[in-house]
């Protein structure tokens, strides 16, 4: 059994060496000192964080409005409060904009600095973050240097430009913790999200300090930072100033009792002399020093001194916020659970495509469960187009999370819905999960071991197939995996039918008041894309138009000559609410695919999308399309292009209409869903 010493010298090692280390990581990120180019600024949405006296914020207020577009911007501000950071993150999710100021109301920012700071985004498109230049005044710069002497300018908790998903990726600010914590654990995250970001020299901004005794400034931030385990390694580094101290302190105090004077001069020594040398080291340790003087440094010196001191004091205080911060995830996730008590179980969609990115089979997959009463989580990386931060409700019983899937580790036997073999190793960190493989792609597109994939077909609860090419391949693994197809949600798509007098999107109507038919593809430009056949095709046909939405996933569209035909538009990417205003006013779609091991295997969600939409369809021979009868094969250029016209010939035609619906109407999310639910309540499966 432990003896009491031993349990404290346990506890001090684990909680100040090893749970309390939020390293700051920011020397693994490159600062990009740039000049911003004259450019139109980008709308911003600033969050003002009131720290300080009330005149202060007025200052600051007064500096972001002058600099504000009234019509594009917009500025909030948010009171030290309670949960603080619960409101910054309610705030920002709610803001119109996707570049955010973040703010404290003693920063005040000279002429100009918002649109520097903008332009500089607006030039580096792949910058999580600017920095801009910070002007430390009076007893402040003191402060400053104490905490952080190798960042006396670049103060990104006070005043910094990011990016909405920015801050999504880093998880948002803790909720149950003030604004001055919850920015420093913010930084953090952000900074260990390894984001490229910038220093924009030339945006320049006061810090006037916060008008509160420097010295319980210091004990308070360091004791709030020792209880939450903030920058561990940096008070680390003082330990062998403060052991030194501690002895001078100590044998001076010794020494009193034997001979005054001598004690008396030790003291001093320990109590000035020592200070002001490490005060005087530290302020040239910093990029760009300055003289500070003897009581600038004794200053700084007893900073550090009571910083030290305040720390530990944190550590041996676990506080009430650190064990929330821990447990914060959790306990959103609890109180979820807790308010759906007659759900039909839980469901966890694995970490593999944002929510908003390219909405298709796995993003439908989720609304349809949650249609059927189960609570489903469905996780996003924030990788792409997500900016989700906590538990976001998007539909009802459908919540999407960049929470890490341990969080979900209480949870009995919950479905975890994999598509990826790369997910294989996620399934330990789950509680007897009911395991769903969805074989949707070649393995050549995700990239994953065949060991994995093997193992996932083989031990998952319901294995799926969305092809026949990938169902014959799986059956040599596991004979009873199921075919399932790709689909469309139906009564969405008709909802979403044109109305009469319901304004056409703009981009669209300069297309159709050229009065031509038109041709048009929704979906990925990628590889896949047959884009020499679709050149020859568009040369042969000047008399339509050809219509493409969707992104260029790999950047290959710029390397082809398809833009350079004169009745081909690309109208880039639509997001999925907006997508069928553009499908049901093409006159035929088309999916021209090449035919290679990928698309044999390729189920087209696209072609069940444009067969709700009621139009003819010309594709390339995919063995998924040849199953239709309604759907137009071709195999060449030349018979694609009067497959074309065939296609024409048929959009009046009320029985072939008819025979696109009905197809449809059997093909649908919801049934494929309801089929899944099925097979998992038959127990036909392979238990784990």
């Amino acid at each position: 059994m432990k003896t009491p010493l031993l349990k404290k010298i346990t506890m001090f090692y684990r909680h100040f060496w090893n749970v309390y280390q939020l390293e700051e990581r920011s020397q693994a990120v490159t600062l990009n000192t740039i000049i911003p180019l004259e450019s139109a600024r980008l709308p911003v949405s600033v969050i003002l964080c009131y720290q300080d006296t009330l005149e202060s914020v007025q200052s600051a207020l007064n500096a972001f409005k002058s600099q504000l577009d009234q019509d594009e911007d917009e500025i909030l501000l948010i009171c030290d409060q309670g949960s603080a950071g619960e409101k910054l993150n309610t705030v920002i999710q709610s803001v119109k904009n996707s570049l955010l100021v973040i703010a404290s109301s003693n920063m005040i920012p000279h002429k100009n600095w918002l649109k520097l700071m903008a332009d500089a985004m607006l030039a580096n498109p792949d910058s999580g973050f600017a920095l801009g230049k910070n002007n430390v005044h009076g007893a402040g710069r003191s402060y400053v240097l104490a905490h952080h002497a190798s960042k006396l300018e670049y103060l990104s908790g006070d005043l910094m430009l990011l990016r909405k998903q920015a801050w999504a990726r880093a998880g948002g600010f803790p909720a149950n913790a003030d604004v001055d914590k919850a920015r420093k654990i913010f930084n953090l995250r952000l900074q260990n999200t390894n984001h490229s970001h910038l220093i924009v020299e030339t945006a320049v901004a006061d810090s006037i300090g916060t008008g509160q005794n420097i010295f319980m400034q210091a004990f308070r931030s360091a004791y709030g930072e020792g209880g939450l385990g903030l920058f561990a390694p940096v008070i680390w580094k003082q330990l062998g100033f403060m052991l030194l101290f501690s002895v001078l302190i100590f044998v001076s105090g010794a020494l009193f009792f034997w001979r005054p004077t001598f004690g008396i001069t030790m003291l001093l020594l320990g109590l000035i002399v020592f200070p002001i040398l490490k005060g005087w080291r530290m302020s040239f340790e910093t990029a760009d020093s300055f003289p500070l003087g003897v009581i600038g440094s004794l200053s700084i010196g007893w900073i550090q001194i009571i910083r030290w001191i305040g720390y530990v004091v944190g550590v041996f205080s676990r506080t009430e916020e650190r064990i929330l911060l821990d447990l914060e995830a959790g306990r959103a996730l609890s109180g979820i659970i807790s308010q759906h008590p007659n759900r039909a179980g839980v469901v966890i969609f694995s970490p593999t495509v944002d929510w908003t990115y390219m909405f298709q089979r796995y993003q439908q997959m989720a609304r349809q469960f949650a249609r059927k009463n189960y609570l489903v989580f469905y996780h996003t990386d924030n990788l792409r187009s997500d900016a989700f931060v906590g538990f976001q409700e998007v539909e009802p019983m459908l919540f999407v999370t960049p929470a890490p899937l341990e969080t979900f580790g209480e949870l009995s036997a919950p479905i975890f819905y994999v598509n990826s073999p790369w997910l294989a190793p996620m399934i330990s960190w789950l509680k007897n999960p009911v395991v769903i493989y969805d074989h949707c792609d070649d393995i050549l597109v995700s990239a994953g071991q065949a060991q994995d994939h093997d193992e996932l077909l083989r031990y998952s609860h319901l294995a799926l197939a969305s092809s026949n090419k990938l169902l014959m391949e799986d059956q040599a693994v596991r004979e009873n995996t199921l075919l399932l197809p790709n689909a469309v949600d139906f009564d969405w798509v008709a909802q979403n039918a044109p109305k009469t007098g319901e304004v056409v999107p703009e981009d669209l109507q300069k297309i159709i008041s050229k009065k031509k038919p038109i041709i048009g593809y929704t979906g990925a430009l990628a590889e896949w894309f047959d884009y020499e056949l679709l050149i020859e095709v568009c040369e042969q046909c000047p008399e339509m138009e050809f219509v493409l939405i969707g992104i260029d996933y790999d950047h290959s569209l710029g390397q082809t000559r398809l833009l350079e035909c004169e009745n081909v538009t690309w109208l880039g990417h639509k997001p999925y609410q907006a997508l069928f205003q553009y499908v049901w006013r093409f006159d035929v779609a088309i999916i021209p695919f090449c035919v290679n091991q990928i698309t044999l295997a390729t189920s087209p969600v696209k072609l069940f999308e444009y067969f709700a939409c009621q139009k003819p369809v010309v594709s390339t021979a995919l063995p998924e399309c040849e199953k239709y009868e309604a759907v137009f094969i071709a195999h060449d250029a030349a018979e694609f292009r009067a497959q074309l016209h065939k296609a024409l010939a048929v959009i009046d035609s009320e029985k072939y209409i008819e025979q696109l619906i009905e197809i449809a109407r059997q093909n649908t999310w919801e049934a494929r869903v309801g089929r899944i639910i099925k097979e998992l309540s038959d127990g036909g499966r392979v238990e784990l």
